[in-house]
């Protein structure tokens, strides 16, 4: 991680004076005094070393929310720049109504009853609230 060094050369002697210390498969044998200091020692060192891969973790996990926050901001702007562009803000208001009430026709096709739920449609931007508001032909029948 670029500005962050670990104190060199700790995991080397980690490698090498932990596994010197470790009794041969199947003993009880009891390290003497300087074993265990020796065994003391590497423990302490590989502490130092895990604590700071700890920090180091939680550095990159901080780094990684913010990242994916970033991309979830980018993400929204591009989907709100296309949105600008989309080819249906250029349809005619009227091909927009024969969409509208053939959508509300399939409902009823669908689920064998009259819902006429143009209200639902209202509810997707501001100008398709304008055109289902002042639509006649799509409030005409409807099912309370």
């Amino acid at each position: 991680m670029a500005g962050y060094s670990r104190e060199p050369g700790l995991e080397t002697a980690l490698q090498y004076s932990v596994s010197s210390f470790l009794p041969p498969a199947g003993t009880n044998r009891c390290p003497s005094d300087a074993e265990e200091q020796s065994i003391r020692s590497a423990i302490e060192n590989a502490c130092i070393i895990r604590d700071q891969y700890r920090a180091e973790a939680a550095q990159l996990r901080a780094k990684l929310a913010e990242a994916e926050a970033n991309v979830a901001q980018i993400e929204g702007y591009i989907l709100a720049h296309r949105a600008a562009i989309s080819v249906f803000r250029r349809l005619p208001i009227e091909v927009l109504i024969v969409i509208f009430q053939s959508t509300l026709d399939v409902e009823v096709v669908r689920y064998n009853v009259a819902p006429r739920r143009p209200w639902k449609l209202s509810r997707v931007c501001h100008y398709w609230r304008e055109i289902v508001v002042n639509c006649p032909a799509l409030w005409s029948s409807f099912r309370i």
